[in-house]
């Protein structure tokens, strides 16, 4: 996924959830929303993780949803004020 843009991954998870590729639509929108929280862009990089989050796991993709757990920030790799660490979003 490195090298694709921002819409260029919205495309790529669209098109892979229609199709169903449902394992390379979570990873398009994890990455998706790493590249929004980069941009600072929070509120939109939150609820892209946490969808991502929620389809991996209903879907049984555990490392996809355990990624987009710790990329929004509901893991303990957040600092004292609750924010998301650059550890882990960078190694997305």
């Amino acid at each position: 996924m490195r090298g694709l843009r921002g819409p260029d991954l919205r495309v790529v998870a669209d098109e892979a959830a229609k199709r169903g590729y449902v394992r390379l639509a979570c990873e398009a929108r994890l990455h998706l929303g790493a590249m929004e929280w980069r941009a600072g862009d929070r509120g939109s990089a939150r609820a892209r993780l946490a969808d991502a989050q929620r389809e991996a796991a209903a879907r049984r993709l555990a490392l996809i949803a355990r990624e987009a757990r710790t990329a929004s920030g509901a893991s303990p790799r957040l600092g004292a004020d609750r924010r998301l660490t650059t550890t882990a979003v960078t190694h997305i």
